[in-house]
This record gives structure tokens, C-alpha cells and sequence, in this order.
């Protein structure tokens, strides 16, 4: 399996864009930060396991697919 920071960020980024989210919204839905959403999409920190499953609920996505797939 091919796991990288980079590939979540753009799954992240791309997942919120398509969905024309505000990452306000992301955040009151998950409880993560702007900021450290901003983090996570320019693959600038590593998610926890908190973060993934938090925003894998919101997404209607398997953490794997976060993780390890192009989405």
C-alpha cells in the first residue's frame, strides 16, 4: 500500500473543494482547526488517527481510502 502525507492533503483538499466547503464548516463538524486543516491539505503535519477518522465520518469514506487511494 502507498501511503503519503502529499496523497492525503490532495485527497483532503480535493475532497473539500468538490463539496465547496469552508474549512469553517470542516471545522465545526470535526472539531479539527483551520489551521491544522490547513496543515494537513498542504501536507505540512501528519493527521492523527483522531483527524482521519473524524474526517473520514464527514467525507462518507473509509480511512483507507483516505489514506491509501487517489479519491
Amino acid at each position: 500500500m502507498d501511503y503519503s502525507i502529499e496523497k492525503i492533503g490532495r485527497n483532503l483538499k480535493r475532497l473539500r473543494q468538490e463539496r465547496h466547503w469552508k474549512f469553517s464548516y470542516i471545522e465545526k463538524n470535526t472539531g479539527i482547526s483551520v489551521d491544522r486543516l490547513k496543515k494537513l491539505e498542504s501536507a505540512n503535519g501528519i493527521a492523527t488517527y483522531y483527524e482521519l477518522f473524524e474526517l473520514s465520518r464527514l467525507y462518507d469514506l473509509t480511512i483507507d481510502d483516505l489514506v491509501f487511494t487517489e479519491v
